[in-house]
């Protein structure tokens, strides 16, 4: 039996003290990134009740957005201390999913001051059944159909985005469109970004504007009409336009 002398149990308490004020002190210097997605036309935030027909682009047709989705891929964090993070996980968002709308990324040196990501995968990643284990119904929900070799659009792997809603055709009647992106006819035509560079911070908001998938060049709905998929010519405009459709702010 050990026996502590008044001396030593004062000692003994205070280191406890001290080992519980160090053991506390981790969580409380953690550094986290929040990160929240939203969608945008006109700087108005997205309205998706009732698929309301209420939006229009630069060539003049209206239409409503019924549900987005889209992956991001090889995101790299910069941050405050010069530190770069490269994360090994994509980021899935789908507005019917509201769960995926917002990600923390913890444990981080210091802040946040830039971003960079892709839109979709790389030929090299985009490989079939290469996610199907990941969460929030991904493989689902995102996967590019393969008709083995028959027909060249279709090799399988996984969607960049799904953009989905009606419009108000040449014959002003409502009609769905299916902006749908992703490898065709062998093709890359996921789009990586620059980074994206903002104030020390450890809450940003991710825009995608809907409208300037529409805009420059014109992408004409009513053309193209919904099956894109095996459209070369349609995913090429889209490639264009996509260059600019996001921005990133400091919440």
């Amino acid at each position: 039996m050990i026996f502590l002398t008044k001396h030593n149990f004062i000692l003994f308490v205070l280191l406890s003290f001290t080992l519980i004020i160090v053991g506390c002190r981790p969580d409380e210097d953690k550094i986290s990134l929040n990160i929240q997605f939203k969608n945008l036309v006109a700087d108005q935030e997205v309205v998706y009740a009732n698929d309301s027909i209420i939006y229009q682009n630069s060539s003049g047709i209206s239409y409503s957005v019924r549900r987005v989705l889209y992956v991001l891929s090889d995101i790299k964090l910069f941050l405050n201390d010069g530190n770069e993070l490269s994360l090994d996980d994509f980021f899935f968002i789908n507005t019917d999913d509201i769960s995926t709308l917002n990600r923390t990324i913890d444990n981080l040196s210091s802040e946040c001051i830039g971003i960079s990501f892709r839109l979709g995968f790389s030929s090299e990643e985009n490989i079939d059944n290469n996610y199907i284990n990941s969460p929030n119904n991904f493989h689902l929900s995102m996967l590019w159909p393969n008709l083995n070799g028959t027909n060249l659009a279709f090799q399988g792997g996984y969607h960049y985005m799904k953009l989905e809603g009606k419009f108000i055709n040449d014959l002003f009647e409502e009609t769905f469109y299916n902006t749908h992106t992703g490898p065709t006819n062998g093709e890359d035509f996921s789009i990586l970004y620059p980074q994206f560079s903002f104030d020390p911070t450890s809450s940003i908001v991710i825009n995608m504007n809907i409208n300037n998938w529409y805009n420059n060049p014109v992408y004409d709905m009513v053309e193209f009409g919904s099956g894109i998929m095996g459209n070369v010519d349609a995913q090429s405009i889209l490639y264009q336009n996509g260059l600019d459709v996001f921005t990133v702010q400091v919440q």
